[in-house]
């Protein structure tokens, strides 16, 4: 294993052969963190994340001989243990994933793999802009995203009833071959505008286009406004127009309630506030406390705003202020890749998501964070 890759990790012990096992891996501390077991050649064997190091370790070298894997007898092949503490789940999978792309490089997957998140895309300075599905997250001049999702099915899903609600155009390839889009489905259904036989304005598209945007930044916003509109129409004696704002309301509200839209949002204004227990005690003052550990992640870093308890939630949050105002970029946090993207999206969409999870535009009330910590 390369020097690199050894200073990844906080600490390490060697082994010795004659000695009790047992007795050395004491030495492991009893937290959260990434192991990696070297072969007495140097090279690693084994990279894991684990709720508790010296449990792990011994698990996997003190144990019983008939609980020991088949595949490999990493008590035969480990002469080094090297590890790396962390605070939280969320941190742990996160070192373990970039230590599997240090050092195992060509093959850090098979260690650390998560789904690709996806976006949906609209790129209003092409002739005709549509929706699109991303794995990237780009913004292009022009191109707007929204995300992250956590699979093409749900960008589709989505995409589809987006489509349907604002009568957008589903045939794209079409909207330039005016022959052929006589034959379109969604035309012949009167289910389409069809800009593309000249019967909508490229201005009067764009129109539908910046709406379904506007509801995607701010769905529960631009909902509520359709219903006040819809009950205008409604009062003025306009019943088919307030007809049509009805069904879109309701393809809206479908949307909206399925748990793949949880976390879509216009990724420029991406920014989340993790918090999780870290399991250790803090003392302040002779009274002791649960110690919490907070993360904030954007559009284009993740930083560690460090760890609190109760009795200093608001200094957390004034660093939080600091850095919204500011920019978490400014203050060197580090890039997200794809990988720790999908990993993001992992956490962020799975039935039981670690610690706290909160969109927050502003800094959050501290007695709010206090309630839900208890909750954590």
């Amino acid at each position: 294993m390369s020097l690199s890759n050894r200073t990844f990790f906080e600490n390490n012990i060697i082994l010795d052969a004659r000695g009790d096992i047992k007795e050395q891996l004491n030495k492991l501390p009893n937290r959260r963190g990434v192991i990696l077991f070297v072969n007495p050649a140097g090279s690693p064997v084994q990279l894991l994340a684990c709720s508790s190091l010296r449990t792990v370790a011994r698990s996997k070298l003190a144990a019983e001989k008939n609980t020991i894997s088949r595949k490999i007898d990493l008590r035969r092949e480990t002469a080094e243990i090297y590890w790396r503490k962390c605070e939280c789940e969320f941190h742990t999978l996160l070192e373990h994933l970039r230590a599997a792309q240090q050092i195992f490089p060509d093959r850090w997957q098979e260690f650390a793999r998560y789904p690709k998140a996806h976006f949906l895309c609209i790129d209003f300075s092409a002739d005709w802009p549509v929706f699109s599905i991303s794995t990237s997250a780009g913004t292009d001049e022009g191109r707007q995203c929204f995300g992250p999702v956590p699979s093409r099915r749900s960008a589709e899903k989505s995409c589809k009833i987006i489509e349907q609600a604002f009568e957008l155009c589903r045939c794209p390839e079409l909207i330039d071959k005016p022959q052929k889009a006589k034959c379109c489905q969604y035309f012949q259904m009167s289910a389409c505008p069809a800009p593309c036989l000249g019967k909508m304005s490229r201005d009067e598209y764009l129109i539908r286009l910046y709406n379904a945007a506007e509801f995607l930044e701010n769905p529960a916003g631009f909902i509520e406004s359709a219903k006040k509109q819809m009950a205008g129409y409604a009062a003025a004696g306009e019943y088919e127009k307030a007809q049509i704002l009805k069904k879109q309301i309701e393809l809206l509200e479908k949307l909206t309630a399925s748990r793949d839209f949880k976390w879509l949002a216009d990724w420029n204004d991406f920014i989340i506030l993790h918090i999780d227990r870290t399991g250790e005690k803090g003392k302040i003052e002779n009274k002791f406390y649960d110690r919490f550990t907070a993360y904030l992640i954007t559009d284009c870093s993740i930083e560690s705003l460090g760890d609190f308890c109760e009795a200093t939630v608001d200094a957390v949050l004034s660093s939080l202020d600091v850095k919204l105002s500011v920019g978490a970029a400014a203050y060197g946090g580090h890039k997200i890749s794809g990988a720790e993207l999908g990993l993001i999206c992992f956490c962020l969409y799975r039935s039981r998501s670690p610690g706290i999870w909160l969109r927050c535009v502003e800094s959050p009330a501290a007695d709010k964070i206090i309630k839900m910590m208890g909750n954590c």
